[in-house]
């Protein structure tokens, strides 16, 4: 798992994508952080720690089937990874695939995710990212 963050990152993202939220926690620092507001989500939490992940991703699960996360731009500075990317999904009693276009700031700690901040819109992240350096 060393790497450049944006690597490690789309490492971890593949994983999911192959071995479920499961594959994807040795990528996942333990004290992981991830908050969704309501602008974002339809249910805003915190998600925190290992559980928190399988929590996330489970609520998706529940309705959704084949639920990718696919970067389209990533721009990495030190341990932080300004990333746009597409919340991809199927939904179970629909069949209908969903597209929904994310912008995070993904930071690591030790090599591992350690934090996603999600926002509304790719000014609001990039804005965010200019100010913490």
């Amino acid at each position: 798992m060393d790497g450049e963050p944006a690597e490690l990152i789309d490492e971890a993202l593949r994983a999911y994508g192959t071995d479920g939220v499961e594959g994807m926690l040795p990528y996942v620092h333990p004290e992981f952080t991830m908050t969704t507001t309501a602008e974002i989500a339809a249910e805003p939490d915190t998600y925190e720690g290992h559980d928190g992940l399988r929590r996330y991703f489970g609520s998706f699960l529940e309705v959704m089937d084949d639920v990718r996360i696919e970067p389209t731009e990533a721009e990495p500075r030190g341990e932080r990874v300004l990333m746009e990317f597409d919340l991809v999904a199927t939904g179970k009693a629909t069949g209908i695939e969903v597209r929904q276009q994310g912008h995070a700031i993904w930071e690591l700690d030790d090599g591992r995710l350690r934090r996603v901040t999600f926002f509304r819109t790719a000014g609001e992240a990039r804005a965010a990212f200019e100010q913490a350096g």
